[in-house]
């Protein structure tokens, strides 16, 4: 019988927003506890060390039986490290008060502790990047480089394979951890090109092995959040043709009338969105793995 929920992911799934699915999901389950690690901006590296590390408290009050984890995987052009180095984190830092960069939170911990009492403020948007100014877990994206570091290490790369595979190590070692724990686990994804990034590369030797492990069953749905709620449409997608390798992030139908499920920033889900999918998509398939008794 479930009785502890944990969810982690991105933005999408970031229990700060009252509007957020994990928040809805919690107020439609009252009787159930709930662990929520999402964080905006970061990627697989966080989404499943941290719902690992959910899972290994809960574990020290809940039987394994007891526990569901749901998690929402994000941007395969997102990574994460580990820094503690003071002169980098000045660096950084100080390219934040130069530029215009927004993280909410930087340097966290994996149980998403950050020192509210530092921060840097975006020049355009007044947005507040927090930070724990000892260090912590450093987010970057190939979208948005914020260091010198950023920018070399995503150049490395010169196709999706790195990162589609980076993606996938996260995705089996949360997977494998589940089982052996003996938890039952429900795979989402935010975007449907995280999926796609992998498939595509099903046939190369340095992914194909992980990808013929992949549990199917605890996937929920391959077609990401944002394209259930506004489908993709290629004659009507409004995107900027990169030439680089994550170009298909953006291509997203814009301006239709599926807006009313976003927020004004027409890209994260609002609570109407947050709501549909919901119903539609994540409960329809946790009555299918978990006795409707136990939910």
């Amino acid at each position: 019988m479930i009785r502890h929920i944990i969810t982690s992911g991105c933005s999408f799934s970031d229990a700060l927003p009252v509007y957020s699915w994990p928040n809805i999901l919690e107020r439609k389950l009252p009787f159930f506890s709930f662990t929520h690690v999402g964080m905006g901006s970061q990627g697989q590296d966080l989404i499943q060390k941290k719902a690992c590390l959910a899972v290994t408290d809960a574990l020290k009050q809940f039987k394994p039986e007891e526990i569901l984890v749901i998690v929402m995987w994000s941007g395969t052009e997102r990574k994460s490290f580990y820094v503690d180095n003071p002169d980098f984190i000045e660096e950084v830092v100080k390219g934040w008060k130069m530029g215009s960069h927004w993280w909410g939170r930087q340097f966290c911990t994996l149980r998403n502790k950050v020192d509210q009492n530092i921060f840097v403020e975006d020049s355009k948007s007044g947005g507040k990047t927090y930070y724990n100014k000892e260090g912590g877990w450093y987010i970057c994206n190939y979208l948005f480089p914020d260091s010198n570091f950023t920018q070399n290490y995503f150049d490395l790369t010169s196709t999706i394979l790195g990162p589609a595979i980076n993606s996938l190590e996260n995705i089996i070692f949360l997977q494998n951890f589940c089982k052996v724990k003996g938890i039952k686990l429900a795979q989402t994804f935010y975007r449907n090109y995280v999926w796609t990034d992998i498939e595509e590369n099903a046939e190369n030797e340095n992914l194909g092995y992980l990808f013929e492990n992949i549990d199917h069953d605890t996937i929920v749905s391959k077609t990401g959040m944002y394209e259930y709620l506004r489908p993709y449409n290629a004659e009507k997608a409004v995107y900027d043709n990169f030439s680089k390798i994550f170009w298909k992030i953006m291509q997203v139908y814009k301006t239709d009338e599926t807006a009313k499920y976003f927020l004004d920033d027409n890209w994260h889900p609002n609570e109407l969105g947050a709501t549909k999918w919901l119903n539609e998509v994540l409960i329809p398939y946790l009555f299918k793995i978990v006795a409707p008794t136990t939910m």
